[in-house]
């Protein structure tokens, strides 16, 4: 029975903290992003309730001024603009940031490093990786970045590695955060084992 009940407790500890993160992010052509549930999708427009008020009013934004949305179940939406108006409506920085958050996937060393680091040396040790990871800029080799004359622009490049680096450190800091739970979870299942 105790173990029945353990397996609730983690299972609702696990769900709880998807459902707390289940949101949609609508980034803005200025960086701005916000915790939304997008309700429809046309070809001019974006209709959006605010995630803290659901049962507020419905936003319209129009797609030109999006970057792009990342649903809650971690589909992506990229707005682009057609490739003649790209280069004038968007600056240098825009596109670095947009080429970032699609591109850029090579963190999965330093979030496994943390997690690791977390759960089999505990938070204080599991700190060292995560402020050492989050730290550091990526490696221009680990960037993925999808035009190699883009980079030599100095605005796309600073943009490109600064989102870069920002994925980087959230998803470190997610590893952390993911060791620490599975060192709870594990000491509740051993106190629960030895108390059975």
């Amino acid at each position: 029975m105790r173990k029945a009940y353990f397996i609730v407790i983690c299972i609702l500890a696990v769900t709880s903290h998807f459902r707390a993160s289940a949101q949609d992010i609508l980034t803005t052509r200025d960086g701005t992003e916000l915790r939304v549930k997008v309700t429809e999708v046309s070809d001019d427009n974006v209709k959006y309730k605010s995630w803290d008020n659901q049962d507020g009013p419905i936003y319209t934004m129009e797609r030109n001024g999006i970057l792009f949305i990342k649903y809650e179940n971690g589909t992506k939406d990229v707005f682009k603009i057609e490739e003649d108006e790209y280069s004038t409506k968007l600056s240098m920085k825009e596109r670095g940031k947009l080429d970032a958050e699609e591109y850029y996937h090579r963190y999965q060393g330093a979030r496994m490093t943390t997690y690791a680091t977390t759960v089999v040396g505990g938070a204080i040790i599991g700190l060292v990786p995560a402020i050492a990871c989050s730290k550091r800029m990526p490696a221009d080799h680990r960037l993925d970045y999808p035009d190699s004359t883009l980079m030599k622009n100095k605005e796309y490049r600073r943009a490109y590695k600064h989102t870069a680096k920002k994925i980087k450190q959230g998803k470190t800091w997610g590893g952390y955060v993911w060791g620490i739970v599975t060192n709870i979870l594990i000491g509740i299942g051993l106190a629960i084992a030895i108390a059975a």
